[in-house]
């Protein structure tokens, strides 16, 4: 196929060939493929990824870790913290080897980036015991994306196994139990809770646990933290 819009078909066929029914059609783009003739990389691999942490390491959110346990109320997008927060102790610890004159400062901010995510985890005995949640504000003002507002009192459970990954990492970094308890925490609940179908419900009530709706997880990334 040529690179560009693509409009695909796909027919059913009888035994002898004729057309029986239009199975499905949908439209996308097709990229262009690698041809292998650009220029030299600029730099080595290690470095680019230096350079991309060099960034997300001197924004002024993440910045704000260093002297702080709670995540700057300026930056609204931490109203996701396993989306956004699972993400950044990893990438600090990452960090940490490439740059090490930074690494106790990188440190810093994953291991107060971590201790936020399990302060504001679900308590024992409660439905999600352990498990940290998808949408969680502290910050200035009202959050004014109103499905955010809905879905303040749900989780959505592709994103606490990414805290536990993030937790197994600062414990292998660090050694502290703590931070194992806290994986362990989230292992047990997804142990606990997966269906008849080997999923798990893509959004629960944090109230109770019960299901949002009656859709499932794709489950990759929830097996290999398990």
């Amino acid at each position: 196929l040529p690179a560009g819009q693509v409009n695909l078909t796909v027919t059913a066929l009888n035994d002898d060939g004729s057309r029986f029914n239009v199975t499905g059609a949908r439209t996308f783009h097709k990229c262009s493929p690698f041809t292998g003739n650009y220029p030299p990389k600029a730099r080595s691999y290690r470095e680019a990824s230096a350079k991309a942490l060099d960034y997300a390491f001197e924004l002024t959110s993440t910045q704000y870790w260093i002297e702080n346990t709670r995540p700057d109320p300026e930056y609204w997008l931490y109203l996701y913290p396993t989306k956004v927060i699972s993400e950044l102790i990893p990438a600090m610890l990452t960090y940490e080897k490439l740059r090490p004159e930074r690494a106790a400062t990188a440190r810093k901010i994953a291991l107060n980036a971590a201790d936020y995510l399990i302060s504001i985890s679900e308590l024992k005995g409660a439905a999600l015991e352990g498990m940290p949640p998808t949408y969680y504000w502290h910050g200035k003002g009202e959050v004014e994306d109103l499905d955010i507002r809905y879905r303040y009192y749900q989780n959505m459970l592709i994103y606490p196994c990414r805290a536990g990954k993030a937790y197994l990492a600062l414990f292998d970094a660090t050694g502290d139990r703590k931070y194992y308890d806290a994986a362990i925490a989230v292992s047990d609940w997804y142990r606990d809770h997966v269906q008849p179908n080997g999923s798990w419900y893509l959004m629960v009530n944090i109230a109770d646990g019960t299901p949002a709706a009656n859709a499932f997880c794709l489950t990759f990334d929830i097996e290999d933290f398990l």
